[in-house]
Protein backbone atom coordinates (compact mmCIF):
# COMPACT_ATOMS: atom_id res chain seq x y z
CA UNK A 1 0.00 0.00 0.00
CA UNK A 2 2.84 2.32 0.86
CA UNK A 3 4.53 1.69 -2.49
CA UNK A 4 1.27 2.32 -4.36
CA UNK A 5 0.77 5.62 -2.52
CA UNK A 6 4.32 6.69 -3.40
CA UNK A 7 3.73 5.92 -7.07
CA UNK A 8 0.53 7.95 -7.10
CA UNK A 9 2.31 10.90 -5.48
CA UNK A 10 5.14 10.70 -8.01
CA UNK A 11 2.66 10.67 -10.89
CA UNK A 12 0.85 13.71 -9.46
CA UNK A 13 4.14 15.57 -9.05
CA UNK A 14 5.11 14.82 -12.64
CA UNK A 15 1.76 16.16 -13.86
CA UNK A 16 2.42 19.28 -11.77
CA UNK A 17 5.84 19.63 -13.40
CA UNK A 18 4.38 19.44 -16.94
CA UNK A 19 1.64 21.94 -16.12
CA UNK A 20 4.18 24.33 -14.59
CA UNK A 21 6.24 24.21 -17.77
CA UNK A 22 3.14 24.76 -19.90
CA UNK A 23 2.14 27.72 -17.73
CA UNK A 24 5.49 29.43 -18.15
CA UNK A 25 5.95 28.69 -21.84
CA UNK A 26 2.43 29.85 -22.66
CA UNK A 27 3.29 33.40 -21.57
CA UNK A 28 6.60 33.74 -23.34
CA UNK A 29 6.18 33.35 -27.11
CA UNK A 30 6.29 36.99 -28.17
CA UNK A 31 6.36 38.05 -31.79
CA UNK A 32 8.92 35.74 -33.35
CA UNK A 33 8.30 32.72 -35.53
CA UNK A 34 9.44 30.71 -38.54
CA UNK A 35 7.97 28.37 -41.08
CA UNK A 36 9.09 25.12 -39.47
CA UNK A 37 6.81 22.89 -41.59
CA UNK A 38 7.85 19.78 -39.69
CA UNK A 39 4.77 17.85 -40.76
CA UNK A 40 5.44 18.12 -44.49
CA UNK A 41 9.19 18.78 -44.86
CA UNK A 42 11.19 17.47 -41.88
CA UNK A 43 11.80 13.81 -41.13
CA UNK A 44 10.57 12.64 -37.69
CA UNK A 45 14.11 11.93 -36.47
CA UNK A 46 15.12 15.55 -37.21
CA UNK A 47 12.14 17.34 -35.69
CA UNK A 48 13.52 17.64 -32.19
CA UNK A 49 16.72 19.20 -33.56
CA UNK A 50 14.64 21.65 -35.60
CA UNK A 51 12.73 22.73 -32.48
CA UNK A 52 15.96 23.06 -30.50
CA UNK A 53 17.39 25.35 -33.18
CA UNK A 54 14.25 27.46 -32.91
CA UNK A 55 14.28 27.69 -29.13
CA UNK A 56 17.99 28.56 -29.01
CA UNK A 57 17.28 31.55 -31.28
CA UNK A 58 14.36 32.79 -29.17
CA UNK A 59 11.76 31.66 -31.74
CA UNK A 60 8.47 30.66 -30.15
CA UNK A 61 6.09 30.18 -33.10
CA UNK A 62 6.19 27.48 -35.77
CA UNK A 63 3.94 27.59 -38.82
CA UNK A 64 2.71 24.10 -39.71
CA UNK A 65 0.79 22.87 -42.75
CA UNK A 66 -2.05 20.47 -41.96
CA UNK A 67 -2.42 19.30 -45.55
CA UNK A 68 -5.92 17.89 -46.07
CA UNK A 69 -4.91 15.47 -48.81
CA UNK A 70 -2.25 13.90 -46.57
CA UNK A 71 -4.39 13.79 -43.43
CA UNK A 72 -7.53 12.44 -45.16
CA UNK A 73 -6.30 10.86 -48.42
CA UNK A 74 -9.68 9.16 -48.90
CA UNK A 75 -13.09 10.13 -47.61
CA UNK A 76 -13.26 9.38 -43.87
CA UNK A 77 -9.89 7.55 -43.95
CA UNK A 78 -7.71 9.55 -41.59
CA UNK A 79 -3.92 9.41 -41.31
CA UNK A 80 -2.88 11.10 -38.05
CA UNK A 81 0.42 9.43 -37.15
CA UNK A 82 2.73 11.92 -38.88
CA UNK A 83 1.11 15.17 -37.65
CA UNK A 84 0.62 13.63 -34.19
CA UNK A 85 4.36 12.96 -33.90
CA UNK A 86 5.28 16.46 -35.11
CA UNK A 87 2.83 18.12 -32.72
CA UNK A 88 4.04 15.99 -29.79
CA UNK A 89 7.57 17.19 -30.51
CA UNK A 90 6.45 20.83 -30.50
CA UNK A 91 4.62 20.37 -27.20
CA UNK A 92 7.63 18.71 -25.62
CA UNK A 93 9.84 21.63 -26.67
CA UNK A 94 7.40 24.38 -25.72
CA UNK A 95 6.87 25.56 -29.32
CA UNK A 96 3.55 27.21 -30.16
CA UNK A 97 1.95 26.51 -33.54
CA UNK A 98 0.22 28.61 -36.18
CA UNK A 99 -1.78 25.96 -38.02
CA UNK A 100 -2.34 26.38 -41.76
CA UNK A 101 -5.37 24.54 -43.13
CA UNK A 102 -4.91 23.73 -46.84
CA UNK A 103 -5.33 22.47 -49.61
CA UNK A 104 -8.26 20.52 -51.14
CA UNK A 105 -8.17 16.72 -50.90
CA UNK A 106 -8.46 15.42 -54.48
CA UNK A 107 -11.57 13.36 -53.70
CA UNK A 108 -13.38 16.48 -52.40
CA UNK A 109 -12.30 18.88 -55.16
CA UNK A 110 -14.56 20.63 -57.64
CA UNK A 111 -12.06 19.86 -60.41
CA UNK A 112 -9.80 16.97 -61.35
CA UNK A 113 -6.27 16.52 -62.58
CA UNK A 114 -3.03 18.07 -61.37
CA UNK A 115 -4.76 21.21 -60.08
CA UNK A 116 -7.40 19.43 -57.97
CA UNK A 117 -5.77 20.52 -54.69
CA UNK A 118 -6.10 24.21 -55.65
CA UNK A 119 -9.78 24.10 -56.65
CA UNK A 120 -12.69 24.97 -54.39
CA UNK A 121 -13.59 22.03 -52.10
CA UNK A 122 -16.97 20.58 -51.32
CA UNK A 123 -17.97 22.91 -48.50
CA UNK A 124 -19.43 20.24 -46.19
CA UNK A 125 -16.39 17.99 -46.56
CA UNK A 126 -14.19 21.05 -45.94
CA UNK A 127 -16.00 21.76 -42.69
CA UNK A 128 -15.55 18.14 -41.58
CA UNK A 129 -11.80 18.33 -42.25
CA UNK A 130 -11.40 21.68 -40.46
CA UNK A 131 -13.40 20.45 -37.48
CA UNK A 132 -11.47 17.19 -37.22
CA UNK A 133 -8.09 18.98 -37.17
CA UNK A 134 -9.23 21.73 -34.78
CA UNK A 135 -10.65 19.20 -32.33
CA UNK A 136 -7.66 16.86 -32.46
CA UNK A 137 -5.15 19.68 -31.92
CA UNK A 138 -7.12 21.74 -29.43
CA UNK A 139 -3.95 23.32 -28.05
CA UNK A 140 -3.53 25.14 -31.38
CA UNK A 141 -5.38 28.42 -30.98
CA UNK A 142 -4.09 30.29 -34.06
CA UNK A 143 -5.24 29.15 -37.50
CA UNK A 144 -4.50 30.38 -41.02
CA UNK A 145 -6.96 29.41 -43.74
CA UNK A 146 -5.24 28.36 -46.97
CA UNK A 147 -1.90 29.51 -48.37
CA UNK A 148 -1.62 32.32 -50.91
CA UNK A 149 -5.22 32.16 -52.17
CA UNK A 150 -4.43 35.00 -54.59
CA UNK A 151 -2.08 32.57 -56.39
CA UNK A 152 -2.83 28.95 -55.45
CA UNK A 153 -6.46 28.86 -56.58
CA UNK A 154 -7.79 27.29 -59.78
CA UNK A 155 -8.93 27.89 -62.38
CA UNK A 156 -7.98 31.43 -61.28
CA UNK A 157 -7.89 33.39 -57.99
CA UNK A 158 -11.45 34.08 -56.88
CA UNK A 159 -11.99 36.13 -53.69
CA UNK A 160 -15.69 35.20 -53.55
CA UNK A 161 -14.97 31.44 -53.62
CA UNK A 162 -12.15 31.85 -51.14
CA UNK A 163 -14.36 33.89 -48.78
CA UNK A 164 -16.83 30.98 -48.69
CA UNK A 165 -14.24 28.52 -47.34
CA UNK A 166 -12.85 31.19 -44.97
CA UNK A 167 -16.29 31.81 -43.44
CA UNK A 168 -16.95 28.07 -43.16
CA UNK A 169 -13.58 27.47 -41.45
CA UNK A 170 -14.05 30.43 -39.09
CA UNK A 171 -17.49 29.28 -37.97
CA UNK A 172 -16.30 25.69 -37.52
CA UNK A 173 -13.24 26.62 -35.46
CA UNK A 174 -15.15 29.11 -33.30
CA UNK A 175 -17.80 26.47 -32.54
CA UNK A 176 -15.01 24.27 -31.14
CA UNK A 177 -12.92 26.98 -29.45
CA UNK A 178 -14.47 30.46 -29.32
CA UNK A 179 -11.20 31.99 -28.10
CA UNK A 180 -9.17 30.69 -31.06
CA UNK A 181 -7.94 33.23 -33.61
CA UNK A 182 -8.54 32.72 -37.32
CA UNK A 183 -6.57 34.52 -40.05
CA UNK A 184 -7.13 34.70 -43.77
CA UNK A 185 -4.56 32.90 -45.91
CA UNK A 186 -1.34 34.83 -46.41
CA UNK A 187 -1.36 36.44 -49.85
CA UNK A 188 1.73 35.91 -51.99
CA UNK A 189 2.50 39.60 -51.54
CA UNK A 190 0.59 42.36 -49.75
CA UNK A 191 -2.28 42.21 -52.24
CA UNK A 192 -4.63 44.97 -51.09
CA UNK A 193 -7.08 44.48 -53.96
CA UNK A 194 -7.58 40.77 -53.27
CA UNK A 195 -7.77 41.29 -49.50
CA UNK A 196 -10.26 44.13 -49.90
CA UNK A 197 -12.52 41.88 -51.99
CA UNK A 198 -12.32 39.06 -49.41
CA UNK A 199 -13.29 41.48 -46.62
CA UNK A 200 -16.52 42.39 -48.43
CA UNK A 201 -19.84 40.61 -47.87
CA UNK A 202 -19.10 39.26 -44.39
CA UNK A 203 -15.41 38.54 -44.80
CA UNK A 204 -14.29 41.15 -42.28
CA UNK A 205 -16.65 39.71 -39.67
CA UNK A 206 -15.25 36.21 -40.19
CA UNK A 207 -11.58 36.68 -39.38
CA UNK A 208 -9.48 37.89 -36.47
CA UNK A 209 -6.38 38.65 -38.52
CA UNK A 210 -5.23 39.22 -42.07
CA UNK A 211 -2.15 37.23 -43.07
CA UNK A 212 0.32 38.42 -45.71
CA UNK A 213 3.60 37.30 -47.26
CA UNK A 214 6.48 39.64 -48.06
CA UNK A 215 9.10 38.87 -50.70
CA UNK A 216 10.38 42.22 -52.02
CA UNK A 217 13.63 40.98 -53.53
CA UNK A 218 15.51 44.06 -52.31
CA UNK A 219 15.79 45.29 -48.73
CA UNK A 220 12.67 45.94 -46.63
CA UNK A 221 13.16 49.72 -46.73
CA UNK A 222 14.63 50.12 -50.21
CA UNK A 223 11.93 49.71 -52.87
CA UNK A 224 9.44 52.57 -53.41
CA UNK A 225 5.90 51.22 -53.21
CA UNK A 226 7.03 48.05 -51.43
CA UNK A 227 8.59 49.31 -48.20
CA UNK A 228 7.56 46.99 -45.42
CA UNK A 229 6.40 49.48 -42.77
CA UNK A 230 4.49 51.63 -45.26
CA UNK A 231 2.90 48.55 -46.82
CA UNK A 232 1.70 47.17 -43.47
CA UNK A 233 0.32 50.53 -42.34
CA UNK A 234 -1.42 51.04 -45.68
CA UNK A 235 -2.98 47.58 -45.38
CA UNK A 236 -4.26 48.31 -41.87
CA UNK A 237 -5.44 51.88 -42.35
CA UNK A 238 -6.70 51.91 -45.94
CA UNK A 239 -7.79 48.32 -46.63
CA UNK A 240 -8.78 46.63 -43.36
CA UNK A 241 -10.05 49.43 -41.08
CA UNK A 242 -12.62 50.93 -43.52
CA UNK A 243 -14.55 47.64 -43.41
CA UNK A 244 -15.30 48.07 -39.71
CA UNK A 245 -12.11 48.67 -37.75
CA UNK A 246 -8.60 47.31 -37.32
CA UNK A 247 -7.56 43.67 -37.31
CA UNK A 248 -4.28 42.01 -36.47
CA UNK A 249 -1.81 41.52 -39.32
CA UNK A 250 0.16 38.28 -39.35
CA UNK A 251 3.28 38.21 -41.51
CA UNK A 252 3.32 34.45 -42.01
CA UNK A 253 6.10 34.39 -44.62
CA UNK A 254 8.98 36.78 -45.25
CA UNK A 255 12.34 35.89 -46.69
CA UNK A 256 15.33 36.23 -48.97
CA UNK A 257 17.48 33.52 -50.56
CA UNK A 258 21.13 33.37 -49.59
CA UNK A 259 22.01 31.79 -52.95
CA UNK A 260 20.77 34.94 -54.69
CA UNK A 261 22.06 37.75 -52.50
CA UNK A 262 24.72 36.08 -50.35
CA UNK A 263 24.84 34.82 -46.77
CA UNK A 264 25.71 38.18 -45.18
CA UNK A 265 23.19 40.19 -47.19
CA UNK A 266 20.45 37.68 -46.34
CA UNK A 267 21.29 38.04 -42.65
CA UNK A 268 21.26 41.84 -42.80
CA UNK A 269 17.93 42.25 -44.61
CA UNK A 270 16.22 39.66 -42.39
CA UNK A 271 17.33 41.47 -39.25
CA UNK A 272 16.24 44.84 -40.62
CA UNK A 273 12.89 43.46 -41.78
CA UNK A 274 12.27 41.98 -38.35
CA UNK A 275 13.03 45.33 -36.71
CA UNK A 276 10.76 47.21 -39.12
CA UNK A 277 7.87 44.77 -38.73
CA UNK A 278 8.15 45.20 -34.95
CA UNK A 279 7.40 48.93 -35.35
CA UNK A 280 3.84 48.14 -36.47
CA UNK A 281 1.74 47.53 -33.37
CA UNK A 282 -0.93 45.65 -35.31
CA UNK A 283 1.57 42.95 -36.40
CA UNK A 284 1.93 40.59 -33.40
CA UNK A 285 3.24 37.61 -35.41
CA UNK A 286 6.28 37.78 -37.69
CA UNK A 287 7.24 34.42 -39.20
CA UNK A 288 10.36 34.10 -41.31
CA UNK A 289 10.40 31.78 -44.31
CA UNK A 290 12.11 29.36 -43.77
CA UNK A 291 13.75 27.57 -40.83
CA UNK A 292 15.82 25.33 -43.12
CA UNK A 293 17.03 25.39 -46.69
CA UNK A 294 14.99 22.91 -48.71
CA UNK A 295 14.09 22.17 -52.33
CA UNK A 296 12.01 25.38 -52.49
CA UNK A 297 15.16 27.48 -52.08
CA UNK A 298 17.87 28.79 -49.77
CA UNK A 299 15.58 30.90 -47.62
CA UNK A 300 16.57 29.05 -44.44
CA UNK A 301 18.09 30.31 -41.23
CA UNK A 302 19.96 26.98 -41.17
CA UNK A 303 21.23 24.82 -44.02
CA UNK A 304 19.96 21.38 -45.05
CA UNK A 305 21.98 19.78 -42.22
CA UNK A 306 20.58 22.27 -39.64
CA UNK A 307 23.91 24.12 -39.40
CA UNK A 308 23.25 27.78 -38.53
CA UNK A 309 23.79 30.25 -41.34
CA UNK A 310 24.75 33.90 -40.80
CA UNK A 311 21.03 34.74 -40.93
CA UNK A 312 20.38 32.47 -37.94
CA UNK A 313 22.96 34.30 -35.81
CA UNK A 314 21.68 37.75 -36.82
CA UNK A 315 18.08 36.70 -36.17
CA UNK A 316 19.03 35.36 -32.76
CA UNK A 317 20.83 38.58 -31.77
CA UNK A 318 17.95 40.73 -33.03
CA UNK A 319 15.46 38.79 -30.90
CA UNK A 320 17.84 38.96 -27.93
CA UNK A 321 18.19 42.75 -28.16
CA UNK A 322 14.53 43.59 -28.92
CA UNK A 323 12.76 40.91 -26.87
CA UNK A 324 9.16 41.92 -26.22
CA UNK A 325 9.89 45.65 -26.15
CA UNK A 326 7.48 47.96 -27.93
CA UNK A 327 8.26 50.78 -30.42
CA UNK A 328 8.87 54.05 -28.62
CA UNK A 329 10.47 56.39 -31.17
CA UNK A 330 11.34 56.04 -34.85
CA UNK A 331 13.94 58.42 -36.28
CA UNK A 332 14.45 58.45 -40.06
CA UNK A 333 17.38 60.65 -41.04
CA UNK A 334 17.58 62.37 -44.42
CA UNK A 335 20.46 60.20 -45.66
CA UNK A 336 18.39 57.01 -45.18
CA UNK A 337 19.84 56.14 -41.77
CA UNK A 338 17.43 54.65 -39.22
CA UNK A 339 17.50 54.96 -35.42
CA UNK A 340 14.49 53.06 -34.05
CA UNK A 341 14.02 52.99 -30.28
CA UNK A 342 12.12 50.22 -28.50
CA UNK A 343 11.25 50.34 -24.80
CA UNK A 344 10.10 47.80 -22.26
CA UNK A 345 11.62 45.01 -20.17
CA UNK A 346 15.34 45.59 -19.82
CA UNK A 347 15.12 49.28 -20.71
CA UNK A 348 15.23 51.21 -23.99
CA UNK A 349 17.19 49.73 -26.90
CA UNK A 350 17.72 51.35 -30.30
CA UNK A 351 18.39 49.60 -33.59
CA UNK A 352 20.51 51.68 -35.96
CA UNK A 353 21.44 51.04 -39.60
CA UNK A 354 21.62 52.48 -43.11
CA UNK A 355 20.52 50.15 -45.93
CA UNK A 356 22.98 51.75 -48.36
CA UNK A 357 26.09 51.08 -46.30
CA UNK A 358 28.37 53.05 -44.00
CA UNK A 359 27.25 56.60 -43.19
CA UNK A 360 28.19 59.02 -40.40
CA UNK A 361 25.33 61.20 -39.21
CA UNK A 362 24.56 63.51 -36.30
CA UNK A 363 21.23 63.89 -34.52
CA UNK A 364 19.77 64.33 -31.04
CA UNK A 365 18.28 61.71 -28.75
CA UNK A 366 16.92 62.38 -25.28
CA UNK A 367 19.15 60.05 -23.31
CA UNK A 368 21.85 60.51 -20.70
CA UNK A 369 24.17 57.90 -22.21
CA UNK A 370 24.51 55.45 -25.08
CA UNK A 371 26.30 52.11 -25.40
CA UNK A 372 26.27 50.19 -28.69
CA UNK A 373 26.75 46.53 -29.53
CA UNK A 374 27.46 44.67 -32.75
CA UNK A 375 25.00 42.15 -34.13
CA UNK A 376 27.70 39.77 -35.30
CA UNK A 377 27.92 37.85 -32.05
CA UNK A 378 29.51 37.63 -28.63
CA UNK A 379 33.01 37.80 -27.25
CA UNK A 380 33.94 34.83 -25.11
CA UNK A 381 36.33 34.93 -22.18
CA UNK A 382 37.44 31.88 -20.24
CA UNK A 383 38.74 32.01 -16.68
CA UNK A 384 40.50 29.03 -15.17
CA UNK A 385 41.07 28.48 -11.47
CA UNK A 386 41.55 25.65 -8.99
CA UNK A 387 37.79 25.28 -8.69
CA UNK A 388 37.19 24.91 -12.43
CA UNK A 389 36.66 26.82 -15.67
CA UNK A 390 34.17 29.69 -16.11
CA UNK A 391 33.14 30.87 -19.59
CA UNK A 392 31.59 34.33 -19.96
CA UNK A 393 29.79 35.42 -23.13
CA UNK A 394 29.44 39.14 -23.62
CA UNK A 395 27.97 41.16 -26.46
CA UNK A 396 30.64 42.90 -28.51
CA UNK A 397 30.79 46.53 -27.36
CA UNK A 398 31.48 48.81 -30.36
CA UNK A 399 30.67 52.12 -28.69
CA UNK A 400 34.17 53.52 -29.11
CA UNK A 401 34.20 52.81 -32.85
CA UNK A 402 30.64 53.80 -33.89
CA UNK A 403 29.87 56.73 -31.54
CA UNK A 404 31.98 59.50 -33.06
CA UNK A 405 30.83 62.15 -30.59
CA UNK A 406 28.41 62.49 -27.67
CA UNK A 407 27.32 65.59 -25.77
CA UNK A 408 24.18 65.38 -23.62
CA UNK A 409 22.22 63.54 -26.28
CA UNK A 410 23.82 65.19 -29.30
CA UNK A 411 25.32 62.15 -30.98
CA UNK A 412 27.25 61.52 -34.17
CA UNK A 413 26.91 57.86 -35.07
CA UNK A 414 28.41 55.59 -37.69
CA UNK A 415 25.65 53.58 -39.38
CA UNK A 416 26.24 50.36 -41.33
CA UNK A 417 24.08 48.13 -43.51
CA UNK A 418 23.96 45.59 -40.67
CA UNK A 419 22.11 46.83 -37.58
CA UNK A 420 23.88 47.83 -34.41
CA UNK A 421 21.95 47.96 -31.14
CA UNK A 422 22.38 50.81 -28.68
CA UNK A 423 21.32 50.72 -25.02
CA UNK A 424 20.02 54.09 -23.82
CA UNK A 425 19.89 55.40 -20.26
CA UNK A 426 17.18 57.73 -18.93
CA UNK A 427 15.60 57.81 -22.38
CA UNK A 428 12.62 60.03 -23.15
CA UNK A 429 10.87 60.65 -26.45
CA UNK A 430 9.81 64.14 -25.33
CA UNK A 431 10.92 67.14 -27.38
CA UNK A 432 13.18 65.21 -29.73
CA UNK A 433 14.35 67.74 -32.33
CA UNK A 434 17.10 67.97 -34.94
CA UNK A 435 20.32 69.51 -33.76
CA UNK A 436 21.94 72.12 -36.01
CA UNK A 437 25.32 72.08 -34.25
CA UNK A 438 26.37 68.48 -34.85
CA UNK A 439 29.14 67.29 -37.16
CA UNK A 440 27.43 66.12 -40.36
CA UNK A 441 28.37 64.29 -43.52
CA UNK A 442 25.06 65.30 -45.14
CA UNK A 443 22.38 67.80 -44.08
CA UNK A 444 20.91 67.88 -40.58
CA UNK A 445 17.23 67.39 -41.32
CA UNK A 446 15.46 64.64 -39.41
CA UNK A 447 12.01 63.08 -39.51
CA UNK A 448 11.01 61.80 -36.08
CA UNK A 449 8.00 59.56 -35.57
CA UNK A 450 7.07 58.90 -31.98
CA UNK A 451 5.30 55.74 -30.90
CA UNK A 452 4.69 55.09 -27.25
CA UNK A 453 5.99 57.94 -25.10
CA UNK A 454 5.32 61.57 -26.03
CA UNK A 455 3.65 64.59 -24.54
CA UNK A 456 -0.13 64.84 -24.89
CA UNK A 457 -1.33 66.98 -27.77
CA UNK A 458 -3.73 69.41 -26.09
CA UNK A 459 -5.60 69.89 -29.36
CA UNK A 460 -6.83 66.33 -29.13
CA UNK A 461 -8.59 66.93 -25.83
CA UNK A 462 -12.34 67.48 -25.74
CA UNK A 463 -15.03 67.77 -23.13
CA UNK A 464 -16.55 64.33 -23.80
CA UNK A 465 -14.60 61.99 -21.56
CA UNK A 466 -15.10 58.33 -20.80
CA UNK A 467 -14.19 56.94 -17.41
CA UNK A 468 -11.99 53.86 -17.66
CA UNK A 469 -11.99 51.88 -14.46
CA UNK A 470 -10.21 48.65 -13.89
CA UNK A 471 -8.36 46.30 -11.61
CA UNK A 472 -5.13 44.36 -11.91
CA UNK A 473 -5.12 40.90 -10.43
CA UNK A 474 -2.25 38.48 -10.01
CA UNK A 475 -3.22 34.94 -11.02
CA UNK A 476 -1.98 33.71 -7.64
CA UNK A 477 -1.78 36.50 -5.08
CA UNK A 478 -4.71 38.78 -5.87
CA UNK A 479 -4.59 42.57 -6.36
CA UNK A 480 -1.40 44.15 -7.69
CA UNK A 481 -0.16 47.74 -7.52
CA UNK A 482 1.39 49.29 -10.60
CA UNK A 483 1.57 52.39 -12.75
CA UNK A 484 -1.07 52.41 -15.48
CA UNK A 485 -0.25 54.37 -18.63
CA UNK A 486 -2.76 54.98 -21.43
CA UNK A 487 -1.34 55.29 -24.95
CA UNK A 488 -3.56 56.76 -27.68
CA UNK A 489 -3.31 56.00 -31.38
CA UNK A 490 -2.30 59.06 -33.41
CA UNK A 491 -1.99 58.16 -37.08
CA UNK A 492 0.71 55.52 -37.35
CA UNK A 493 2.06 56.11 -33.83
CA UNK A 494 0.97 55.78 -30.20
CA UNK A 495 1.18 58.75 -27.82
CA UNK A 496 1.10 58.83 -24.06
CA UNK A 497 -2.28 60.24 -23.06
CA UNK A 498 -2.60 59.75 -19.32
CA UNK A 499 -0.99 58.05 -16.34
CA UNK A 500 -2.17 56.95 -12.90
CA UNK A 501 -1.28 54.54 -10.13
CA UNK A 502 -3.37 51.72 -8.77
CA UNK A 503 -4.71 51.68 -5.24
CA UNK A 504 -5.25 48.16 -3.97
CA UNK A 505 -5.09 46.97 -7.57
CA UNK A 506 -7.80 49.40 -8.79
CA UNK A 507 -7.40 52.44 -11.04
CA UNK A 508 -9.44 55.08 -12.87
CA UNK A 509 -8.65 57.17 -15.98
CA UNK A 510 -10.67 59.82 -17.83
CA UNK A 511 -10.03 59.52 -21.57
CA UNK A 512 -11.39 61.27 -24.67
CA UNK A 513 -12.66 59.35 -27.68
CA UNK A 514 -10.03 57.31 -29.53
CA UNK A 515 -8.16 54.04 -29.72
CA UNK A 516 -5.96 53.12 -26.73
CA UNK A 517 -3.93 50.46 -25.09
CA UNK A 518 -2.90 50.39 -21.43
CA UNK A 519 0.63 49.57 -20.27
CA UNK A 520 1.36 48.39 -16.74
CA UNK A 521 4.72 49.23 -15.25
CA UNK A 522 5.94 47.18 -12.32
CA UNK A 523 8.78 44.70 -11.80
CA UNK A 524 8.34 40.99 -12.41
CA UNK A 525 5.62 40.88 -15.07
CA UNK A 526 5.50 38.49 -18.00
CA UNK A 527 2.59 40.37 -19.57
CA UNK A 528 2.48 44.15 -19.26
CA UNK A 529 0.04 45.66 -21.76
CA UNK A 530 -3.53 45.26 -23.00
CA UNK A 531 -4.80 44.73 -26.51
CA UNK A 532 -5.93 47.99 -28.21
CA UNK A 533 -9.52 49.04 -27.47
CA UNK A 534 -11.91 51.77 -28.60
CA UNK A 535 -13.24 54.60 -26.41
CA UNK A 536 -16.35 56.23 -27.88
CA UNK A 537 -18.18 59.30 -26.59
CA UNK A 538 -18.79 59.51 -22.85
CA UNK A 539 -19.54 55.83 -22.26
CA UNK A 540 -17.71 54.26 -19.35
CA UNK A 541 -15.55 51.15 -19.68
CA UNK A 542 -14.54 48.65 -17.03
CA UNK A 543 -11.48 46.44 -17.47
CA UNK A 544 -10.14 43.55 -15.45
CA UNK A 545 -6.60 42.42 -16.15
CA UNK A 546 -5.07 39.23 -14.82
CA UNK A 547 -1.29 39.13 -14.91
CA UNK A 548 1.15 36.35 -14.24
CA UNK A 549 4.06 37.37 -12.04
CA UNK A 550 7.30 36.15 -13.56
CA UNK A 551 8.68 35.43 -10.09
CA UNK A 552 5.75 33.12 -9.34
CA UNK A 553 6.02 31.43 -12.74
CA UNK A 554 9.75 30.89 -12.42
CA UNK A 555 9.28 29.57 -8.87
CA UNK A 556 6.78 27.03 -10.17
CA UNK A 557 9.17 26.02 -12.92
CA UNK A 558 12.03 25.69 -10.44
CA UNK A 559 9.86 23.58 -8.17
CA UNK A 560 8.99 21.34 -11.09
CA UNK A 561 12.66 20.93 -11.98
CA UNK A 562 13.52 20.02 -8.37
CA UNK A 563 10.74 17.43 -8.34
CA UNK A 564 12.00 15.93 -11.59
CA UNK A 565 15.55 15.71 -10.24
CA UNK A 566 14.32 13.99 -7.09
CA UNK A 567 12.33 11.57 -9.20
CA UNK A 568 15.40 10.73 -11.31
CA UNK A 569 17.58 10.29 -8.23
CA UNK A 570 14.99 8.04 -6.60
CA UNK A 571 14.79 5.64 -9.53
CA UNK A 572 18.52 5.79 -10.26
CA UNK A 573 19.24 4.64 -6.70
CA UNK A 574 16.64 1.87 -6.97
CA UNK A 575 18.29 0.47 -10.11
CA UNK A 576 21.77 0.52 -8.56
Amino acid sequence: MKKKTQNVLIELLLVFFMLANLLVFSTAYGFYGVNNLSITRIMPAQRNLADQRMKAAGIGWAREEFNWGLIEPRNNRWSWANPDQAMATHRRNGVQVVGMLAYTASWASSCGGANAQFCKPNINEWKDYVGAVARRYGDVTNWEIWNEPNAFWRPSPNPDEYREILVAAYDTIKSINPSAKVASGGTTYIDNDFINSVLNNGGWEHLDAVAVHYYPGAGPESVPGNRLREELLNLENNTIAPHGGPKEIWVTEMGWQSSQIGLTAQAEVLSRALIIARTVNEAPKILIYNLRDDPTGTYGLVDRSFRPKTAYNYYKKTVEFLGNKWPAQLIDLDDGSKFYVFDGPGGPMAAAWNPDGTRVKGFHINSSSIRCYDITGQSTTTTRSKTGTVTNNRNIDVTSSVVKSWNNGDVTLEFKSRPIFCQLSNFSALNTVPSSNLPQVAGASIKAQVAGVTSVDVATQNNSLSKITGSIQNEFSGAMDAKVIAYKENGSTWQKQSETSTNGGSYSLDLPEGKYYLAYKMPGLLTSRTEPFEVKGDSDISLETRLLSSWVAYSILLGGVVILILFILKYTRRKT
